[in-house]
């Protein structure tokens, strides 16, 4: 667990149509995270949590407020299933909503999995899919109207190569 407490000053600040370096604010928070391999052979459990209050007057701010970046609450759950050569992963991430233009988003959610394949010792073979559900995630707002992915799911697949001689991949990084 690790808690913090930050301060900005001299950030970018708007003034009569000129920027100044008399912004200011601060963060607060605690992130906590928890690794377990007991609950059975070659499983994984993670669990982290980030508790983040966040307070700037910056850019356009007249008065200090949450920036629309942050989320008070994030949440993730992961679990990683190793066989062999063969690596399995599920991860569920939960976000609560941020402010943007005046309202706040929904809370962001997403159901992740991935297979990672040791082809060889320099060769790792990735692939995931992104939001298996197919959850409509929302980011924020432009002009009223609702910032979204342009896809509610994305596979991505990826060869890594080492061509250190003397390195080789090792396999539950990914």
């Amino acid at each position: 667990m690790e808690a913090y407490y930050k301060r900005y000053s001299r950030l970018p600040l708007l003034c009569q149509g000129h920027y100044t370096a008399d912004g200011r604010g601060m963060s607060r928070g605690f992130d906590l995270f928890i690794d377990d391999r007991s609950l059975m052979p070659n499983l994984t459990t993670m669990l982290s949590y980030s508790y983040n209050d966040s307070r700037r007057r910056y850019l356009n701010d007249l008065t200090e407020q949450q920036p629309p970046y942050v989320s008070r609450h994030n949440l993730r759950l992961a679990l990683k299933y190793g066989i062999s050569i063969f690596n399995f992963a599920l991860t569920e991430s939960f976000a609560s909503g941020r402010k943007s233009e005046g309202r706040t988003t929904p809370f962001y959610n997403s159901l992740d999995a991935s297979v990672t394949y040791l082809a060889s010792k320099r060769i790792i073979v990735y692939a995931s899919l992104s939001n298996l559900l197919g959850r409509k995630n929302i980011y924020g707002y432009r002009g009223g109207k609702p910032t979204t992915n342009g896809s509610d799911r994305f596979l991505y697949i990826g060869i890594f190569v080492s061509l250190k001689s003397n390195k080789a991949y090792d396999i539950a990084n990914f």
